[in-house]
């Protein structure tokens, strides 16, 4: 399949729209500097870009880095609140972001685990604000494999419809019910909506990070690593700027950890992969042939 962040003369560009829901753009010192949006250590991969920040995720907002909401679990004298503030952290970095990058040519947009969610959200407002700008999202380890009733259970917690593009109909909260939404539908979203970006996701078969929390819900590793497969499956299949990484083992996080250069599926090194979809070429999705 072709992943690649070419720019299509064919693809659509997105809506104008005459209000802007951020910081308006302001000349900064970085100029037109690439720049990402991703953990401290994968910058040092990827000298050229300039590190734009890094958001964060909020204690007691695991799952999505999208919250903002303080919410009491328990009852009487054992209730204890839990601030979800993950919007809170990342439209912070956003707006001293864009008040300091101008115009930056190439914006990777990537996070970890509940920052791999952050990522997938947070992309359609970078890719809004700067349309010119080549962006790829990077995903790693955030598959979005939980049981309906969890998150029937903790979504509401969390208050994270207002982070959601509302200017994207099927991700709007105002049209649609969020609760009938999986991870995947946010992937095409987001994708549709700004075809000449790119969005990509990186899994192990067998993510143990991912496994337990999918376990602690009811699950079990087999049913976890199927539905991950049928996730990324079900991406690729409506998302023609989509494409993934499935390596095997049960390692969670690649960016940053020491592996990151040399870690590979079906002979292919993810940091050669995701160079590749840097630099626009037709990487298509990886995963390993010999996977247990």
């Amino acid at each position: 399949m072709k992943c690649g962040r070419s720019r299509r003369s064919d693809a659509p560009a997105p809506p104008v729209r005459p209000v802007a829901r951020l910081p308006p753009r302001r000349r900064g010192p970085a100029g037109r500097d690439p720049i990402s949006l991703a953990p401290e250590g994968l910058s040092e991969g990827w000298n050229e870009f300039t590190p734009g920040g890094d958001t964060g995720c909020s204690r007691g907002d695991p799952f999505a880095c999208w919250g903002n909401n303080r919410t009491w679990y328990g009852q009487g004298q054992n209730a204890f609140p839990i601030d979800h503030v993950g919007a809170v952290n990342t439209q912070a970095v956003f707006r001293w972001v864009f008040a300091n990058f101008r115009e930056p040519e190439q914006v990777l947009v990537t996070g970890c685990s509940a920052g791999s969610y952050g990522s997938a959200l947070w992309s359609a407002h970078v890719m809004d604000h700067w349309p010119e700008a080549d962006v790829v999202q990077f995903g790693d380890r955030g598959a979005g494999i939980i049981t309906e009733q969890f998150f029937a259970d903790s979504f509401p917690s969390w208050n994270a419809e207002p982070a959601f593009p509302a200017w994207i109909d099927s991700l709007d909260p105002a049209q649609v019910s969020l609760l009938d939404k999986s991870l995947s539908d946010l992937y095409v979203g987001v994708a549709d909506a700004y075809p000449n970006h790119e969005m990509s996701q990186f899994n192990t078969r067998l993510d143990s990070t991912q496994v337990s929390y999918f376990e602690f819900m009811g699950g079990d590793e087999a049913a976890w690593s199927a539905g991950m497969l049928e996730s990324v499956a079900a991406i690729e299949s409506r998302a023609s700027n989509f494409c993934s990484f499935t390596a095997d083992g049960e390692q969670h996080c690649i960016l940053g950890a020491e592996n990151l250069y040399s870690m590979e599926a079906d002979g292919v090194r993810v940091v050669d992969w995701l160079q590749g979809l840097l630099d626009g070429a037709d990487v298509g999705s990886v995963s390993c042939l010999d996977c247990q």
